[in-house]
């Protein structure tokens, strides 16, 4: 064998040793990198855990106020509601969503219900001229019309230019027989928001109040133009057509609107009010009663769905529907004053005599119930 060979046999036993020494350390230092990663990994999970929990906001409300102004304006006031009263969960002290849920409140024919959210309102924003003109406009649809009158008025001393307060001041004051008064407010309401349509409805309102019922007309039909998928207006319209004997026109209308929103109770309502008016009891319990299917916790169905009954001589019925009226809204003096005589025609004389107290401690005024007390012997 020659030198070369022994020389090759001699080298390749420490060439291999030294690469499996460098591998073998390789392999070490990436198992130590592989454990220090682990660790760190470790130590970070062990942080998070540890670190307390961050309170996540809940969305802002702007996209819901949106999409409910959406469906206000396309009529879909059922859907309105709802979204509101989910927001109102995660945004209990976001003033906008009360005051939306006031209006939306007021359109469906809920005073009771449009009057405590407006207090919210109130509650969470006393400095606030608009929380404060709904609180007026919602205890004026609760026919409390002084009470209105100073919400209004302390609306005004926040902030002499708003709109809404001169609104819901015309409203008010005409519902109190002070129309010229009215009138003033409701031009006031229009040269400070021309485009709204709150105004030209406040405006006609009190022009209605004063019998000027052609002009009343057309600043209803302007508000109408405004804002031409809301209900609310094309309802106040057909309210002066039936005020102003023009039954057919009125109907049609309201009818109209009960197939466009057969989800909403106040076509239904209305369309009762027009047979009521025409004395036809029958088709008015009927439309009534559907409209306090679509909203029973609504006290005024209640209230005519008792007088219709009470016209027709169905007096237990009509103690029925006006006991309904004053469980859902104990400080409506008309559904007492029904119940008062109801009660009458069914011999139970102190359960009237009761019904008629209660409305004079409403309203110590009221006709209806002094009429039934001297009935009653004094």
């Amino acid at each position: 064998m020659t030198i070369s060979w022994r020389l090759a046999l001699w080298i390749i036993p420490i060439g291999l040793a030294i690469w499996i020494g460098i591998t073998l350390l390789d392999w070490q230092e990436q198992l130590r990198s592989g454990i220090a990663q682990r660790q760190q990994v470790a130590v970070t999970a062990i942080a998070i855990a540890s670190a307390p929990t961050a309170t996540i906001a809940p969305p802002s409300a702007d996209y819901d106020l949106e999409q409910v102004d959406a469906m206000v304006q396309a009529g879909d006031l059922g859907g309105a509601l709802l979204r509101l009263e989910r927001v109102s969960e995660l945004h209990p002290n976001d003033v906008r969503i009360y005051l939306a849920w006031t209006k939306a409140l007021i359109i469906w024919g809920n005073a009771p219900m449009a009057l405590e959210k407006a207090r919210r309102a109130a509650e969470i924003a006393p400095d606030s001229a608009d929380a404060l003109a709904l609180v007026c406009l919602a205890q004026d649809w609760n026919n409390r019309y002084q009470e209105a009158l100073k919400f209004c008025e302390q609306a005004l001393q926040i902030d002499p230019n708003n709109a809404l307060a001169h609104a819901s001041l015309a409203e008010t004051l005409a519902d109190l027989g002070r129309g010229e008064e009215a009138l003033a407010a409701g031009k006031k309401a229009i040269e400070l928001l021309p485009e709204g349509a709150d105004s030209h409805r406040a405006y006609g309102y009190a022009l209605e109040a004063l019998a000027r019922f052609r002009d009343a007309e057309k600043a209803y039909q302007r508000a109408v133009e405004l804002q031409p998928g809301s209900l609310h207006y094309r309802i106040t319209l057909a309210r002066l057509y039936r005020r102003t004997g023009d039954e057919d026109k009125s109907l049609q209308e309201l009818e109209q609107l009960a197939e466009q929103f057969p989800a909403n109770p106040q076509p239904f309502y209305e369309i009762g009010l027009v047979h009521y008016h025409a004395k036809r009891y029958d088709q008015a319990i009927a439309y009534f009663e559907e409209a306090a299917q679509l909203d029973p916790d609504r006290a005024a169905s209640y209230v005519r769905l008792g007088w219709s009954h009470y016209l027709k001589a169905s007096y237990e019925p009509a103690v029925d529907a006006f006991e309904r009226a004053t469980a859902l809204d104990p400080e409506r003096a008309d559904a007492w004053t029904g119940l008062g005589w109801a009660y009458f025609e069914l011999r139970k004389r102190p359960e009237a005599r009761d019904a008629f107290d209660r409305a004079l401690e409403l309203e110590p005024g009221n006709g209806e119930a002094l009429r039934g007390i001297a009935t009653l012997g004094g």
